[in-house]
């Protein structure tokens, strides 16, 4: 989250500046709802996908697990057969590539929402040039 608010000076530690953080502080003082953003789903599971490789088993891995589980299959498994079912497996190294499997084809979905958040930011900022920010 530093480079979404890198500019606008949240106070404390940007670098661990949880995500609801940076939503509350964009609601008051740009007046922007970014849970309104029309692929906040996409980047609300980016999020646990960060969190879930950062810690392994956890709150966020077990979220994850309800909104995406194939993504605690190997892919490999999906591929011979895409009707076996996704068995709870702890995750252990997700670093290491063991629990927590992100495609390619994931990664850019992610990559797209990121983008895309971004540009709708942008948006807001044009349409609204004419107002004195930050709050």
């Amino acid at each position: 989250m530093p480079l979404l608010t890198r500019d606008g000076a949240i106070e404390g530690q940007v670098s661990e500046t949880k995500l609801q953080v940076v939503v509350d502080w964009y609601k008051q003082h740009f007046q922007v709802d970014l849970t309104q953003f029309p692929l906040w789903s996409v980047i609300e599971e980016l999020r646990l996908v960060a969190n879930t490789t950062k810690h392994a088993e956890g709150s966020a891995a077990r979220q994850l697990r309800t909104v995406h589980p194939e993504l605690f299959q190997n892919p490999l498994v999906r591929q011979v057969d895409p009707n076996t079912p996704v068995f709870h497996m702890p995750v252990h190294l997700p670093l290491g590539g063991d629990g927590l499997y992100v495609t390619g084809d994931d990664f850019r979905t992610y990559q797209k929402a990121a983008e895309e958040l971004f540009a709708w930011l942008t948006k807001h900022f044009e349409d609204n040039g004419d107002q004195y920010y930050p709050r």
